[in-house]
């Protein structure tokens, strides 16, 4: 696959191509005003996966066929044919939760039926896709804060690079009216 969008409009090698099903593939090759898209069922194609809803990791490789084969990597959990296959960020190239197929097939001829087809996508998006840099601040990763209570320090680090936060806003517990919670109360009878 051919795009008319090259490095004058900002795509780089290994940006993610993708349609409004899913992922097509990733840019292999640009130009000033063209990029080459190496597509999911490209031979030279491999891309880290993820089955849902058993999280179990695998390998999309492509073999020149509409339907990639599935080498399951790594966990227990089963991959069953309707199964749905998602793209895992896995070495930060491709943005992870891109859907990609429907796994088909049983044993070890495991196959993806890929939402897209190169053939039918006339528009088609290249992601502009950055992994995030890890916290500077070592607080960050401190069991406090996975528990949701910041420590001392990083509320101490936050103010320092003037970090805004929204206003706290209190709201006082709805009561009863006075006359409804002294009324009296009636026993009442069953009927059977």
């Amino acid at each position: 696959m051919i795009l008319n969008a090259g490095t004058d409009q900002g795509v780089t090698k290994g940006q993610a191509v993708a349609d409004d099903r899913g992922l097509i593939g990733r840019i292999y090759l640009t130009g000033k005003r063209t990029s080459w898209v190496i597509l999911l069922t490209d031979v030279n194609s491999r891309v880290p996966v993820v089955i849902e809803p058993s999280m179990r990791r695998a390998i999309l490789a492509g073999d020149n066929t509409p339907a990639p084969r599935l080498d399951l990597d790594l966990g227990t959990g089963a991959a069953n044919a309707g199964d749905r296959a998602l793209s895992t960020g896995d070495g930060g190239l491709l943005p992870a939760g891109l859907p990609v197929g429907v796994v088909m097939g049983e044993g070890n001829e495991r196959r993806v039926s890929l939402f897209t087809a190169a053939a039918a996508s006339d528009y088609v998006r290249v992601l502009d896709y950055v992994v995030p840099p890890p916290p500077s601040d070592p607080a960050d990763f401190s069991p406090a804060v996975a528990a949701g209570k910041p420590p001392a320090a990083t509320a101490t680090a936050s103010a320092a690079r003037n970090v805004s936060r929204p206003p706290e806003i209190v709201r006082k517990a709805p009561t009863l009216p006075a006359e409804t919670a002294t009324a009296p109360v009636s026993d009442v009878e069953e009927d059977r």
